[in-house]
């Protein structure tokens, strides 16, 4: 619901010729943030400090966003890489 919302409010829209966020604030949104469902993704593994030559980072597809756009939802690869 709040990528939708996002996603809306960063829509050009044909009234006003210009997004409803940059009408509110006045700053065209940054639009680098946005992933394409589906698209590859390398995410940090949690936790504990790993050993400098363990796994750091496993391979996903991006599947969607959690509570905020800094959080992503993402089904992992069978290894990690």
């Amino acid at each position: 619901l709040l990528h939708s919302v996002y996603l809306l409010n960063i829509s050009v829209h044909s009234a006003i010729g210009m997004t409803l966020q940059e009408a509110h604030t006045g700053i065209k949104p940054d639009l680098l943030p946005l992933r394409v469902f589906g698209s590859r993704v390398l995410c940090k593994v949690p936790g504990k400090i790993s050993a400098k030559l363990d796994h750091h980072v496993y391979k996903g597809i991006f599947i969607g966003y959690g509570a905020t756009d800094k959080h992503i939802r993402y089904r992992r690869a069978v290894r990690p890489t």
